[in-house]
């Protein structure tokens, strides 16, 4: 195998686009706006790529990869779409590095795209009661991903994401001593971080006491402790040792790239 590098990176802001936070886009636009941006940062020209990954998952968006790609006047070439939850785009990802790393392609594209607002809403007007877009657009104006009854057995249960985790943390808390205030200083760091980065959804720095005193959403996970709901895309692209001397004297070297899959303790009965 082969050492895999990255010469080009790009993404859109993170947010809600649903017309009245942030312009309405859609998947493919998105899509298309992060890919563009990597081939920019990277010199490279759409033709040269040889293979396109794409991960996609909350709204099951059906051959995304094809629909951004069509966008981009990529065609001709292998396109892959990935699903796989929380870990979708490092599947996407992953695939790629082991291609470009057993020389199967030399120059690849990877993205992954989400969107969580699947129709545009207006804002409302003065005195105006309830949310725009009607009554499609309050279902379907973004959110907890609701699967029909029977399908999620957790989910009918009433076990969404937020008591999943919770479920999950406590063991973790159980098991290793983990205590709150660790969780919390996850948070403290994310909010830290977003401070400086023009695409980040929150740009504004939280302390351990507004964090460890917010509303109580699921024992023990805070509100300002989950990811909030939100829209965007993020590309890069990957070549071999070959490709990269031809664009830039300093690639990214990628030292390794794992994914696997955890059990979930509470599933397992003694």
């Amino acid at each position: 195998m082969r050492s895999v590098y990255v010469i080009g990176a790009g993404m859109t802001r993170f947010g809600k686009y649903d017309g009245a936070s942030l312009p309405w886009k859609n998947h493919e636009e998105l899509g298309r706006e992060a890919c563009l941006s990597a081939l920019k940062h990277s010199g490279v020209n759409h033709k040269k790529i040889e293979a396109a990954y794409f991960g996609q998952t909350a709204t099951a968006m059906i051959q995304i990869g094809q629909r951004v790609t069509d966008m981009l006047g990529i065609s001709g070439i292998p396109i892959y779409n990935h699903e796989n939850a929380c870990a979708t785009s490092l599947a996407a990802f992953r695939q790629a590095y082991i291609d470009v790393a057993s020389g199967a392609h030399e120059l690849v594209l990877v993205a992954g795209v989400e969107k969580m607002t699947m129709m545009p809403k207006r804002k409302k007007k003065p005195g105006e009661e309830g949310g725009g877009g009607g009554l499609l657009g309050s279902m379907a104006g973004g959110g907890p991903i609701v699967m029909p009854e029977g399908m999620m057995f957790l989910q009918d249960i009433g076990v969404l994401m937020p008591a999943f985790f919770a479920l999950l943390g406590t063991r973790h808390m159980h098991d290793y001593g983990t205590t709150i205030e660790q969780i919390g200083k996850i948070a403290f760091k994310n909010h830290k971080n977003g401070v400086n980065n023009p695409y980040a959804m929150f740009r504004q720095a939280m302390t351990m006491e507004e964090i460890m005193n917010s509303a109580l959403v699921c024992d023990p996970i805070r509100l300002y402790m989950i990811c909030a709901p939100d829209e965007g895309a993020a590309a890069v692209i990957l070549v071999s040792p070959k490709v990269a001397k031809k664009y830039t004297h300093q690639p990214l070297t990628l030292a390794a790239c794992s994914h696997l899959v955890s059990a979930v303790p509470f599933y397992n009965v003694a």
